[in-house]
């Protein structure tokens, strides 16, 4: 419906044609003392259309007579913005999909608990949280980056911001002092956390009250970032296709390299990032890819416009023609010349 009325509005502007029942302007109408050379008289037309073939491609040239490049204009001007609004409509699809997704799968809950789970070297994804160079331990642990390589949660420029419903705190995981208290105060293994891993206990319903901030920044980091590989589902816990049960084993987890940097991938998370928000960004470049071509709509339109306009000025003669580029050196033609009267 909103197509149609779309397109009634401008058939409509094209055929108001007392909207421009003036074709000329006379800058000096009025001035007594004004000699005749000195009247200046401007062609409104030709102004006319190039502005309304820029605006809306094709009414300049429907303006002007030229109905079949009018339409032709037009009509491509409606199939990019259809095209535009139905794959924008698929990237807010996919969207959906993979926000609920990882609504289902992804827990700052399971995060806290397996974030210290791949501190044996041997681990698949062991490479992809350390940094030697940078994450060692420096006095106490909440005041280091990490300990013997192993990065700590708060060592990164990305972070989830959350919100403790019982205490009325916000904060987020680069908050060093916060984290290094909830690790601690949540694990088994006290302030050891960092040099065996977290346990938690059963029963414990602390994150029953986190409320995660999941923004755009959230989805994103989720599935673009190793920071935040622990808080999948499936990291430590994922089906064995053979036996169709969950098993507890390092093969649900393993590492991709894209663009030489390591990624941690699981099956869920590798679908979220690969599948999901891969697809939803394609639509997005193609509905991006079809705007371009409507700005080229536009400006393709108006320089038609106005070369029709160039051949009305030169009454039949040629506005524009072209001439070879001659090299006498070496006796090769090396380009071409648009040249234009007017």
């Amino acid at each position: 419906m909103n197509k149609f009325i779309f397109i009634l509005l401008i058939v409509s502007f094209c055929f108001n044609s007392q909207i421009f029942k003036y074709n000329k302007i006379n800058f000096f109408d009025g001035y007594n003392n004004s000699s005749e050379n000195n009247i200046v008289e401007i062609d409104n037309n030709k102004f006319i259309s190039m502005g309304m073939s820029f605006i809306i491609p094709g009414t300049g040239q429907i303006y002007q007579g030229n109905w079949k490049k009018g339409v032709a204009f037009l009509g491509i001007e409606l199939l990019l913005w259809n095209h535009k609004m139905d794959y924008d409509n698929k990237g807010d699809y996919y969207v959906d999909l993979y926000k609920e997704f990882a609504n289902e799968n992804w827990s700052f809950e399971n995060w806290v608990d397996h974030y210290y789970s791949f501190i044996n070297e041997n681990d698949p994804v062991y490479e992809t949280m350390i940094n030697p160079e940078t994450c060692i331990l420096n006095t106490t642990y909440e005041n280091s980056n990490g300990h013997s390589g192993y990065c700590a949660p708060w060592y990164s420029a990305h972070y989830i911001e959350y919100y403790n419903e019982q205490t009325d705190v916000t904060s987020n995981t680069r908050d060093a002092s916060s984290i290094h208290q909830l690790f601690s105060s949540q694990c088994d293994e006290g302030d050891n956390y960092y040099l065996f891993g977290c346990t938690m206990s059963d029963g414990d319903n602390f994150f029953n009250n986190i409320v995660v901030n999941k923004d755009h920044h959230f989805y994103e980091g989720i599935g673009k970032y190793n920071l935040f590989f622990a808080g999948w589902e499936d990291v430590n816990e994922c089906l064995d296709v053979e036996s169709g049960n969950l098993v507890e084993s390092e093969s649900c987890r393993w590492t991709s390299v894209k663009n030489g940097y390591k990624v941690a991938l699981s099956n869920y998370k590798n679908y979220y990032q690969h599948t999901l928000r891969a697809k939803s960004n394609e639509k997005y470049d193609y509905a991006e890819n079809a705007l371009t071509l409507i700005f080229i709509n536009h400006l393709a339109s108006m320089l038609d416009s106005f070369l029709f306009n160039l051949g009305k000025d030169n009454k039949g003669e040629n506005s524009f023609y072209t001439s070879p580029l001659y090299n006498i050196d070496n006796n090769k033609v090396e380009g071409l010349q648009l040249n234009l009267k007017w």
